[in-house]
Formats: structure tokens, sequence, C-alpha cells
């Protein structure tokens, strides 16, 4: 099991490492501002905007829904999803 924010991490190293890119690069690609990339990469930002991974997303050359469209996002532990401050 893993929280969003782990997954979103895991994706995202996956996917730069995939297209032989930095986090450094990826902040230029996708216009999101390197402390902001560097806060979803060190665990600091717990729920990132949607706004800013759908940015991520077309940095990496893809859609939202091609970036959530892994397994790693089927593992997310069902207690964090439960009392997610967003869920009421």
């Amino acid at each position: 099991m893993v929280s969003t924010a782990e997954a979103i991490i895991k994706r995202i190293e996956q996917l730069a490492k995939r297209k032989g890119i930095s986090i450094l690069k990826l902040s230029e690609l996708s216009n999101v501002s390197q402390s902001t990339l560097n806060e979803i990469m060190n665990g600091r930002s717990k729920h990132p905007r949607i706004v800013t991974l759908r940015k991520i997303a077309n940095g990496l050359g893809m859609s939202l829904a091609e970036f959530f469209d892994d397994d790693i996002f089927n593992d997310i532990d069902p207690d964090e999803r439960a009392n997610s401050p967003r869920k009421k």
C-alpha cells in the first residue's frame, strides 16, 4: 500500500526516467516551478492540485488520464482515501 503522494512521486520518477529527463527539465517542459515540483517530489505536497498534475503530464507528453493509467494508483492505501480531507 502507498499513499497518494507516494504514488504520484513514483509515477513521475518512472515517466521522467523513461523519457530520459531530469526533474529540472520536467519543470521547464511542464511550466511548473522547480520549487513546486520539488515540494511534490520530496513528499511535502501531500495533495498536489489537479491543474499542476495536468501540467506535469503535459510536460511528459501525455494526458492526465494517461498519467493516472498505472497500477500504482490501484495500490493506494484505502484508509488514506477514507480519511482524505476532500472526502466528506
